[in-house]
């Protein structure tokens, strides 16, 4: 979490706590999955406001770290799509905070997620999107990938889900340069 937040800059998960403050004060109490939850930087945000968190992550050992902050209700070390194969339960939101930029095409997953949102639910999520990217996704020479607001908004009415905020980021820094994209709220339609 130092290395991350500290060195790296990384701030995603306050920003879209903050994005969605609003909204989450006139809900009340939420159900939530955070997927990708690594050490839980999210969970810790949206601990106040949950009637029932759950996590996902592939690493065993960020479920452990996750569970030592003591705020979430489940935890699963597991990959997306096996929590979405193996699980039916409904959310009010569904958040990935530095998850997409492991996943090139969004498409199965903007589906699942979509399954699994209640009505008025909010889908809450960060990409890499350099300003060269106009169109579509690419793999960078980083390794992740990046999206461009364009395949987003596209892919997300295709899907039933209307963006409702996007704000450009510097997702974290590498090697002392920001790392630009954007942070998204799609709401069920």
């Amino acid at each position: 979490d130092d290395h991350l937040v500290g060195r790296l800059g990384y701030g995603i998960p306050g920003r879209l706590a903050a994005m969605l403050g609003e909204w989450v004060h006139s809900r009340g109490q939420i159900s939530v999955l955070d997927l990708g939850c690594g050490t839980g930087l999210f969970g810790m945000e949206i601990a106040h406001a949950k009637s029932r968190l759950v996590g996902v992550d592939l690493s065993r050992q960020m479920v452990e770290r996750a569970k030592a902050r003591g705020v979430y209700d489940e935890l699963h070390a597991a990959s997306i799509e096996a929590y979405f194969s193996n699980h039916v339960g409904m959310f009010d939101l569904v958040v990935a905070t530095d998850v997409l930029v492991y996943v090139g095409a969004l498409e199965t997953l903007f589906e699942q997620v979509r399954a699994h949102l209640n009505p008025g639910g909010r889908f809450a999520f960060s990409t890499e999107s350099p300003a060269t990217l106009n169109e579509g996704f690419q793999l960078m020479s980083s390794g992740r990938y990046a999206h461009s607001p364009a395949y987003v908004r596209t892919l997300a009415a295709s899907r039933g889900l209307e963006v409702v905020a996007q704000e450009p980021a510097v997702i974290r820094t590498e090697a002392n340069a920001p790392i630009d994209g954007f942070v998204f709220v799609l709401a069920v339609h």
